[in-house]
């Protein structure tokens, strides 16, 4: 079954105003304590990285949730018409908060696609998934209160697709985040695998907080920088250096 034309017609659907418009939505990667958000960043190349968040509490009173994250690239070249996705990813996961700073979680990526050609350049053998643990706990640095270091250890289950992938994006990151009023606004992350390595760091801004700092807005000017590996999965063990700018949508 061909599923690229629903998701066509679904990422026209939100990214319609993005065809016009060089700057659209995006966010900061997930974070615990970041709340859902929807985005989308343009790069250079005209690549555009939609992002969908969300998490649920499975029981009320029981540190048990459920979240999701899709991550899309759509390639606004012109290239290709009939399929303008690059990859589409998604993560979901069950997550264990054991404590308010201690996450313990499975999750599963993949991208959704069978080895039959696809895409915009009708590649063959591009199904990726990995299955894996991890565990997350978040700390404030001594004397910044607003920095938090918040190290993140991955456990894939050994298959030859999770450890081909791992070796690239590695097993260990260390994480800086800093926050102002609840919200992550700056982000630093790097790990280091075998084969590769991957480095993001991001930075937001309330513009509307600027002006009126008791009215903040639901909106963020948004800047990323992407060094490395595993951008999306489909192309994991490709390096890219890219830099991408957009909005934040906060829920």
């Amino acid at each position: 079954m061909d599923l690229q034309a629903p998701r066509v017609v679904l990422g026209m659907l939100i990214l319609g105003p993005v065809w016009l418009w060089p700057v659209s939505a995006t966010s900061l990667e997930r974070s615990y304590y970041e709340p859902p958000a929807h985005f989308a960043a343009v790069e250079p190349d005209r690549v555009v990285k939609l992002q969908f968040n969300l998490s649920h509490q499975l029981i009320r009173q029981l540190p048990f949730y459920f979240s999701y994250t899709m991550r899309g690239f759509w390639d606004r070249s012109g290239r290709t018409k009939s399929n303008p996705f690059i990859d589409i990813n998604h993560h979901p996961e069950l997550q264990w908060i054991f404590s308010p700073r201690h996450i313990f979680s499975f999750e599963h990526a993949s991208n959704g696609v069978d080895n039959e050609p696809s895409g915009p350049e009708q590649r063959a053998n591009q199904s990726r998934s990995v299955n894996r643990f991890y565990w997350q706990s978040f700390w404030k640095v001594p004397g910044l209160s607003k920095l938090w270091f918040a190290p993140r250890v991955d456990a894939p289950i050994v298959t030859k697709n999770s450890t081909r992938i791992h070796d690239y994006i590695g097993y260990a990151s260390s994480i800086l985040e800093w926050r102002e009023d609840g919200h992550v606004t700056g982000y630093l992350r790097y790990s280091r695998g075998a084969k590769g390595h991957q480095f993001i760091a991001q930075a937001t801004l309330d513009p509307l907080g600027l002006l009126d700092s008791r009215h903040p807005g639901n909106t963020r000017l948004f800047v990323e920088y992407f060094n490395g590996y595993g951008d999306y999965l489909v192309d994991f063990d490709k390096k890219r250096d890219v830099m991408r700018v957009g909005l934040r949508l906060l829920q």
